[in-house]
């Protein structure tokens, strides 16, 4: 996406299609087509790019749209420097040096927009963890299951090439609470041991990946990998049991030796899919799969976390 006029409004082209962008105005498309949008606080309906040129905010009417204006780039430009002009303000002409849209201009690498949005989705979690030697007498569960949450946040991505679709760094921040129940129950030399046994915690993660984006057009596929951190708060770990004994003599016991670790660290890669209605909207949908350190805050455990996450994600700044 490169600049042919900035000012107060400016003129955008991609190579295909020119669009105007500024104060008080929504991104608009350039085309023979209707629509409406947003001019200076107010909806708008037109028909055709003529149309819409006419209905710009022009309180003193200092601005009349040529009667044979062609959709061409170059004809656009002068036409959108002299309403700029109309209205009081600088704007600048940007020379191209190809039809493609690269122009001499610095300004052009501003113009890899940085998105933000909010997202939403499910989280399945399994934290597996088993004695080595040095803690043969801890009693440590065994989750046989992955346990399901809402997640939600926010994200923000960054284009790092003046191809603003294919390669970009991306930062989430996620919140969820997850409380789990397991359940256990061993028998050994005719002693039956039965637990009931929870873990709580709230999490904020934080994801940092980078993200590849391939194809033209407004179906998008991509994929990513990166980092993760997360902080654990409130984290909870509570055993309670009974220990019934060949007699069928029960004795209840409370075990609390094992504690939830404030943070995990690991790695993520996912793939997805992103519908784009304009450079400033969008929605996408994404599969991801982390690995990482374990829950427990325990030496002398072999642990680690597996996770998967379907993720959708809408951007509208």
């Amino acid at each position: 996406m490169a600049c042919l006029v900035d000012g107060k409004v400016d003129l955008l082209y991609d190579g295909k299609k020119m669009y105007l962008d500024g104060e008080g105005i929504d991104l608009i498309p350039l085309d023979n087509g209707s629509g409406s949008t947003i001019l200076d606080g107010k909806r708008v309906s037109f028909k055709g790019y003529r149309d819409l040129l006419e209905k710009l905010p022009d309180p003193g009417d200092n601005f009349t749209v040529p009667s044979d204006l062609p959709l061409s780039p170059e004809k656009m430009a002068e036409v959108i420097a002299a309403y700029n002009k109309s209205q009081g303000t600088d704007a600048t002409m940007l020379a191209m040096k190809n039809p493609g849209g690269v122009h001499e201009e610095m300004r052009n690498l501003g113009l890899l927009v940085s998105n933000y949005g909010f997202l939403a989705g499910m989280n399945a979690s399994r934290y597996d963890a088993r004695k080595v030697v040095a803690a043969r007498n801890l009693f440590v569960p065994e989750m046989d299951f992955f346990e399901v949450i809402p997640v939600a946040g926010a994200f923000f991505n960054r284009p790092l090439s003046r191809n603003r679709d294919f390669l970009s760094l991306n930062l989430e921040v996620m919140v969820f609470s997850t409380n789990i129940y397991m359940y256990s129950e061993t028998v050994q030399s005719s002693v039956t041991t039965r637990s009931d046994i929870t873990l709580s915690y709230t999490g904020i993660k934080i994801p940092l990946s980078l993200r590849l984006t391939f194809l033209e057009g407004s179906y998008k596929p991509f994929i990513n990998a990166g980092l993760f951190a997360m902080v654990n708060h409130g984290g909870k770990y509570t055993r309670d049991g009974e220990v019934e004994n060949s007699m069928h003599v029960v004795r209840p016991f409370t075990d609390n030796s094992l504690t939830v670790s404030k943070t995990i660290n690991g790695f993520l890669g996912g793939i997805g899919m992103k519908k784009e209605f304009n450079l400033k909207q969008s929605i996408s949908l994404e599969f991801r799969a982390e690995y990482g350190s374990g829950i427990y805050a325990q030496d002398g455990l072999k642990q680690n976390t597996l996770s998967f996450n379907v993720i959708a994600a809408i951007d509208f700044f």
